[in-house]
C-alpha cells in the first residue's frame, strides 16, 4: 500500500516544473517510481477536427521511456475513441479509473480530467495484486496534477477565447526552432513519421476582415462573439498536432507541423473555408485574410511573423478573404502587374 507522505514528497518535486514536456515526463516518473509496473503508457487525448482520439505518447519500462511531445505526434496514427474497447472508452468519458485483469495481469487505466475533460489517460500494466488498492491514491496524485495545469492554464491561455497566449507562443515556438536546428538522427521519435524531403513546419497569422466594422455596427458584445466561434472554428479545421494562438484583438496565429508546401496550402485553405462558410449569430457572414510562410531555424520568430505578416498584408490588398504564402508574393505582384497592363491596353 503506498504512503501518502511519498506521494506528497514527489507531487512537491513535480510541480516546481512549468514546462509541459518536462511535467508530463516527471508524472511519468513519479507513478512509475511508486507502483513499480510492468509497463507505464500514457496515452493523450486530442481532438483531430472535432473527433476524440487516442495517441500514445509515453512508454515506460524498466529499460527504457520514449516520450513524444503533441506537435511530434503523428496524426496517422490517431485511432478515434469510439474504436476502442468499451472500458477505455468508459474510463474517458466518465473520468473514473478502471481495473481490468486477465491472464494474470491486471490494467490501471486512470483519466486525468482538466476543466471536465479527459486530456491524458495513464495505463499501469502490473501483476501486483494490491494494484486496486493503489489506484484512489494515484487518483488523487493525478487530481492535484490537474490542478497544477489549470494554474499554468490560466497564465498561458487568452481568458476569452482560451487560445493559447502571445508569451506561450514565444515560448513554445523557441522550442520549435530548437528540435528544428537538430539532425534527423537525433529529432527521432517512436511516433514521429519520417518526413517528406520538402517537409517544413509553417506559421500564418490569420486575421478577421473589417473586424472594426463589426464592433461598430453590432458592438463589442457581438464582436467577442465572434472572436470565440472564430476560435472554435480553427480548432476544428486545424490538425491535431498544429498550435493555435491569439495574439490579441482580431489576430491569430497558426503554427503547423512539418507538412510539405501543398498540404499547408491546404490547411490554410480549409481553414479560410471553414470561416467563410460560418453563419454568425445576428452578424452573419464573416471573412479573414491569412497570410503564411515556412519556418527555418536560422530565423528568429519576429522574422517569420514578419514575413508571415507581409503576405497577410498582401492578401488584404488583393480584396480580403484570401491566403498568401510569402514565398508567392513575387510571383502573383509580376502576374497582378501582367493583369493591369493587359486591361490597359484591353480597355
Amino acid at each position: 500500500m503506498l504512503q501518502a507522505k511519498a506521494v506528497l514528497d514527489t507531487l512537491s518535486n513535480l510541480t516546481r516544473l512549468r514546462d509541459r514536456d518536462a511535467l508530463e515526463v516527471g508524472l511519468a516518473a513519479t507513478v512509475f517510481g511508486l507502483l513499480q509496473p510492468q509497463c507505464l503508457r500514457f496515452w493523450r487525448v486530442i481532438e483531430n477536427r472535432g473527433t476524440p482520439a487516442l495517441a500514445q505518447c509515453l512508454s515506460f519500462d524498466d529499460d527504457s521511456m520514449l516520450h513524444v511531445p503533441q506537435a511530434q505526434l503523428d496524426p496517422e496514427l490517431l485511432r478515434p475513441i469510439d474504436q476502442w474497447p468499451a472500458e477505455w472508452q468508459a474510463a474517458c468519458s466518465s473520468g473514473e479509473y478502471r481495473v481490468l485483469a486477465a491472464n494474470g495481469t491486471r490494467h490501471l487505466l486512470l483519466p486525468l480530467q482538466v476543466d471536465f475533460s479527459t486530456s491524458l489517460l495513464v495505463e499501469v500494466e502490473s501483476t501486483a495484486a494490491e494494484l486496486a488498492d493503489d489506484a484512489p491514491l494515484i487518483v488523487t496524485l493525478l487530481q492535484l496534477y490537474a490542478n497544477h495545469l489549470r494554474l499554468l492554464d490560466y497564465a498561458e491561455k487568452d481568458t476569452l477565447t482560451g487560445l493559447l497566449n502571445r508569451k506561450t507562443f514565444e515560448t513554445q515556438f523557441s522550442k520549435l526552432l530548437m528540435l528544428e536546428s537538430l539532425t534527423d538522427e537525433k529529432n527521432r521519435r517512436f511516433h514521429q513519421r519520417r518526413r517528406h524531403q520538402d517537409s517544413y513546419p509553417w506559421i500564418g497569422v490569420v486575421d478577421i476582415d473589417h473586424f472594426k466594422r463589426i464592433n461598430d455596427r453590432f458592438g463589442h458584445l457581438y464582436g467577442d462573439e465572434v472572436l470565440i466561434l472564430m476560435a472554435n472554428l480553427m480548432r476544428r479545421a486545424i490538425r491535431a498536432n498544429d498550435w493555435l494562438y491569439r495574439f490579441g484583438g482580431e489576430e491569430f496565429v497558426v503554427v503547423l507541423a512539418p507538412a510539405t508546401a501543398q498540404a499547408a496550402q491546404e490547411v490554410f485553405t480549409r481553414l479560410r473555408q471553414s470561416i467563410e462558410s460560418a453563419e454568425f449569430p445576428q452578424v452573419g457572414q464573416v471573412t479573414a485574410s491569412i497570410g503564411y510562410t515556412s519556418v527555418r531555424p536560422h530565423l528568429d520568430s519576429s522574422s517569420m511573423l514578419g514575413e508571415a505578416d507581409e503576405a497577410l498584408y498582401f492578401a488584404k490588398d488583393r480584396g480580403r478573404n484570401q491566403i498568401c504564402a510569402y514565398a508567392d508574393i513575387a510571383g502573383l505582384r509580376a502576374a497582378d502587374s501582367r493583369t493591369t497592363y493587359f486591361d490597359a491596353e484591353l480597355f
